[in-house]
């Protein structure tokens, strides 16, 4: 059984693949359904996962709700 803290140490090797294989594939132009799979998770989850991951909310499925919302939130403010 996974415990929150367990989940918890999941999530950066997550997010810095996530970042790698998304600059990879945005820099090297590949064309491929994959590409927008990819960056559209990176661009849904790993930024506002990056910063909700500080306030350190008990239940992991909250965490995600709240990272993707704050995710959505910080593209909106820089587009």
């Amino acid at each position: 059984m996974t415990t929150t803290s367990d989940l918890r140490a999941l999530w950066p090797p997550v997010l810095l693949f996530s970042a790698v294989v998304a600059g990879v594939l945005a820099f090297a132009n590949l064309d491929s359904p994959l590409r927008a799979v990819i960056v559209l998770w990176f661009m849904l989850v790993c930024p506002g996962l990056a910063l909700v991951r500080l306030v350190h909310l008990a239940d992991p499925v909250a965490e995600l709700a709240v990272g993707i919302a704050t995710s959505v939130a910080l593209a909106t403010l820089v587009a």
